[in-house]
């Protein structure tokens, strides 16, 4: 597929029904040049990192940064889609630069929801690359993890 092909298909995965508001500041053109789209998850290794880290549910950007805080990995923030729900959720999450599957330690956490277990990841991963050294100055500097898409676009894009 070429970068424009992927380009239009990523903004055609994102106009779902149920779209996130992208931060302010950043549009969607911009994301969508700037994104990178996986499909591929490996859930061993996430759920190897996630209970390694302890990792909790609702936590992506926290789970994310501090699985990794050395960089082994690429970080990612952007959204991830399961093809049975119509909406984008806001998201973080790892890549294995050699094998390029996604290592997502939030989403292979199993939970319940009324009375069935729930043992789920994406099925589409659309995001930008946010570079580490950057990320760990950032986080440290706010006292916080992500969301740092708007943050990130500012201050290595304008």
């Amino acid at each position: 597929m070429t970068l424009l092909e992927e380009y239009g298909y990523i903004m055609q995965i994102m106009d779902k029904p149920m779209h996130p508001e992208l931060p302010e500041g950043v549009s969607w053109e911009w994301f969508c040049k700037e994104s990178k789209r996986f499909k591929k998850v490996d859930v061993d290794l996430s759920k190897k990192v996630s209970k390694e880290h302890g990792c909790k549910l609702k936590e992506c950007y926290h789970n994310a940064w501090t699985s990794d805080v050395c960089g082994l990995y690429d970080y990612y923030e952007g959204y991830v889609i399961k093809d049975d729900l119509p909406l984008a959720m806001a998201h973080s999450w790892l890549v294995d630069r050699n094998s390029g599957k996604v290592i997502d330690p939030t989403l292979v956490i199993p939970f319940e929801l009324d009375g069935k277990r729930i043992d789920s990841v994406g099925d589409h991963y659309i995001g930008v690359n946010i570079d580490r050294t950057w990320l760990n100055k950032t986080a440290f500097k706010l006292k916080r993890t992500g969301d740092f898409l708007r943050q990130w676009r500012e201050e290595k894009h304008d």
